[in-house]
């Protein structure tokens, strides 16, 4: 064996039965990074190019409605919208993640994003919490249910993804392999089903934190005594309905 292979084994396993040699080297993680990944990521820019652009268009979008927030915004729509640009590294990670070939762990990233927008939304509608929750004393789960009040679909969502992907389920009996993408699977079909939603929520989310500071306001209108309600067009209704690609309950159309 050769010598320099030889220092780079961290294990070796040998079946007499089928006679087979297993060896795990310690290079491992920088194979999977250098080697591998990059491979993975090649055949997925070839392969959903277009899905992927649809995604970075909405991200455009919610991005700058954010970034001027922070600049124009009042106390509480300047720590919201921290929370958001959050969110949104959340995202990225979640795609990278996924572009690099790895079918389960975006999901877990993508309920992040779900449990961010809750808590947006929370102390926009309950302003007096923010205090709670710079104290590091708003829980979460309180959240989701304030937020599924605006957004019905919200509590289905954040539910569906812990119970299949951030708790151990049956998702996790099976091994998750990393490798190369060939087709629009089910694994597939599923993160980019998550990921419109995502991109979506933390969109609609955004306007409604920050309507005052959006020009033209595509899902809500302000209710004189009632705050905001929920009210996209036609056209906006037709087009959530191609984008979602019906991964959102009929509760939030």
């Amino acid at each position: 064996m050769d010598e320099k292979l030889k220092d780079q084994i961290a294990s070796l396993t040998l079946d007499l039965k089928s006679e087979n040699v297993v060896i795990t080297t310690k290079d491992m993680i920088w194979k999977q990074l250098t080697r591998d990944c990059p491979d993975i990521e090649r055949s997925f820019d070839n392969l959903f190019k277009t899905e992927v652009d649809e995604l970075s268009e909405i991200f455009g979008e919610v991005s700058g409605v954010i970034l001027n927030a922070s600049i124009r915004g009042d106390e509480l729509q300047k720590e919201c919208s921290v929370l958001l640009l959050n969110a949104l590294n959340i995202y990225i990670a979640a795609l990278q993640n996924f572009r690099s070939g790895h079918r389960l762990s975006p999901l877990v990233l993508m309920r992040s994003i779900v449990e961010l927008v809750s808590v947006v939304i929370h102390v926009k509608m309950r302003p007096k919490d923010l205090d709670v929750f710079r104290d590091g004393k708003l829980k979460s789960t309180k959240c989701v249910t304030t937020a599924k009040q605006a957004i019905p679909p919200i509590g289905e969502l954040y539910g569906h993804l812990s119970n299949t992907v951030t708790h151990v389920a049956e998702l996790h009996r099976n091994i998750n392999a990393i490798t190369k993408y060939t087709e629009r699977d089910e694994a597939v079909n599923a993160n980019f089903g998550f990921l419109r939603v995502s991109i979506w929520l933390t969109y609609v989310t955004t306007e409604l934190v920050f309507f005052d500071l959006v020009s033209k306001p595509r899902y809500w209108v302000e209710v004189e005594g009632k705050g905001y309600a929920f009210s996209p067009g036609t056209e906006i209704k037709q087009w959530m309905d191609k984008f979602l690609e019906g991964n959102l309950s009929e509760s939030a159309t």
